[in-house]
């Protein structure tokens, strides 16, 4: 069929399906003129500016190129809705001078911009060096100048607050980036426009950046491996020794939600934490703060990933309780990474009573990468308190909308399989198996003694990293009593209304991870991957 005879709608729906692959859409854009600006508007929708240091750098890099682009073709600025800028520790003079050149001319020109990537983390493994592969030549056509952007990935790295394990991501001080750079940065975090932000490896970043108070869109903070300096103008502190009392933060009370203050905060429907414990506290305490410039009580999606090093969990039941009301998706994953702490789970257990609205809990217990002596039995004693007494909290009655429960263990070099069997049924009780004590005359109910505990869970799940045997003992504690009705036991889940208890073996404790958690929006810019 000609071109020509093809509806304009029905092209458009066709270019919108292939606009995640980019050779695709370099292949439409050189084919038929008219679809030139279509695919443009896809291919620039996500662009990745390199400026780690190359020794041998050719006559025009990428972000050189990209910087050109936007000069000659200005209309190619209303195309970028997700910029990643990738600096790194390391830089050399003529580095930064050239950072400091785009950057000053690129970033007053998007003004549509809603996310913004600023550090390491974002880039894929296996491109080179010098960031040839994420934004490529320009190619011209006849009149039209057609140029291709790899757009950066959403899902990030998972990184490692507190360890430096192979492959370490050397983080960038805020005062190594040049103060005019750091000034365009500070406007482009306060566009009209902007949905999402994300800070990765970098130290010392001023509270006041995110102060964020020019952004009526904002949707989404992700902070990941970074630590703060200074103190927000009326904010709290900032530094990273806190002293962070939880007996307090539990009593303190909720801020109004009619106050004049209330109506001038950013209101957040995402929050992702991938802090180191000093860093957390400091955040969590700033974010609980009275004058603090964002709102987390509308905070809907939230994903903390944290060292095990502390025997408190009061920061983390802090933001929990100021998003409790909206709370719908919660994932927490705790790393083992000291030995002998062992109480924290007794003396500070994570507070997930108040959570009425949620609808999805995913729990993650595992090793760091970087192995030490005892870890795996430090995990094992902290994992038969930590993970039931959450659960435990979970009732029908007040968790009546929980559609999804997913855990993540390390068994690797646990004790022994009648451990991780009493471990599992110890958990499976909580969640699945519940004694019906007021029909004593049903005999059929009191022999089972299972009844359906949720009645909206659909998905019950299990990732297991260890040797064969292990993962077995797993899966035998979790089938050591009947499930209820409705109920089954799958090796891989399958959408429908049947409920499903799967136990996944994962390979690593540091896989990427099967479960994401991201928010509804097709174009979301931060997403969750804690797993």
């Amino acid at each position: 069929m000609p071109c020509e005879a093809l509806p304009v709608e029905l092209e458009q729906h066709i270019l919108s399906y292939l606009k995640d692959d980019i050779p695709s859409l370099r292949s439409c854009a050189l084919t038929c003129h008219r679809w030139v600006y279509s695919t443009q508007r896809y291919l620039f929708a996500k662009v990745q500016l390199d400026f780690r240091h190359v020794p041998f750098p050719s006559q025009a890099n990428p972000p050189d190129r990209f910087c050109q682009l936007l000069l000659s073709s200005p209309r190619i600025s209303a195309y970028v809705r997700e910029l990643s800028i990738v600096i790194a520790h390391g830089m050399e003079d003529q580095d930064l001078h050239r950072l400091t050149e785009i950057l000053q001319v690129c970033l007053p020109l998007l003004r549509h911009l809603r996310g913004i990537n600023l550090g390491r983390g974002s880039t894929t493994s296996g491109s080179s060096g010098g960031g040839g592969g994420r934004l490529n030549s320009v190619i011209s056509s006849t009149t039209t100048s057609v140029t291709t952007a790899i757009p950066c990935p959403t899902t990030s790295s998972v990184s490692e607050p507190g360890i430096r394990p192979k492959g370490y991501i050397w983080p960038v001080s805020w005062s190594f980036i040049p103060s005019a750079v750091r000034n365009e940065l500070r406007t482009a975090f306060r566009s009209q426009s902007l949905v999402h932000i994300r800070l990765a490896h970098m130290r010392g970043i001023p509270l006041s950046v995110l102060a964020l108070a020019g952004c009526p869109l904002l949707e989404g903070l992700v902070l990941e491996d970074v630590t703060f300096s200074g103190a927000l103008e009326g904010g709290g502190t900032g530094g990273e020794t806190v002293d962070w009392d939880a007996s307090a933060a539990a009593q303190a009370q909720r801020r109004p939600r009619d106050s004049v203050l209330q109506s001038q905060r950013r209101p957040l429907k995402m929050l992702r934490l991938e802090l180191a414990e000093p860093a957390f506290h400091a955040f969590a305490q700033w974010a609980t703060n009275d004058d603090c410039p964002l709102d987390i009580s509308s905070v809907q999606h939230m994903s903390l990933t944290m060292p095990k090093q502390y025997s408190t969990h009061g920061g983390i039941n802090a933001l929990l309780s100021e998003c409790a009301d909206s709370l719908r998706t919660f994932c927490c994953r705790l790393e083992v990474q000291a030995i002998g702490v062992n109480h924290d789970a007794v003396t500070s257990p994570l507070d997930v009573s108040a959570l009425h609205n949620l609808r999805t809990l995913r729990l993650a217990m595992c090793r760091p990468r970087q192995k030490k002596t005892g870890a795996a039995m430090i995990l094992f004693n902290n994992f038969k308190n930590f993970i039931p007494n959450v659960l435990a909290q979970l009732e029908p009655a007040t968790h009546g909308l929980l559609d999804e429960v997913s855990v993540k263990l390390d068994v690797g070099e646990w004790k022994t399989a009648t451990d991780i069997r009493e471990a599992a049924q110890r958990i499976r009780v909580h969640m699945l198996d519940r004694r019906d004590r007021d029909d004593d005359d049903d005999d059929e109910r009191r022999e089972s003694g299972t009844t359906a505990k949720f009645a909206n869970l659909r998905k019950m799940k299990w990732f297991v990293a260890g040797n064969e045997a292990l993962r077995a003992a797993l899966a035998d504690g979790l089938q050591a009593t009947p499930l209820p009705s409705g109920c089954q036991y799958a090796a891989d889940s399958e959408e429908g209304s049947e409920r499903v208890v799967e136990v996944r073996p994962c390979d690593t404790a540091d896989s990427p991870g099967y479960l994401d958690c991201a928010e509804e929006e097709e174009d979301t810019f931060a997403t969750f991957a804690i797993f």
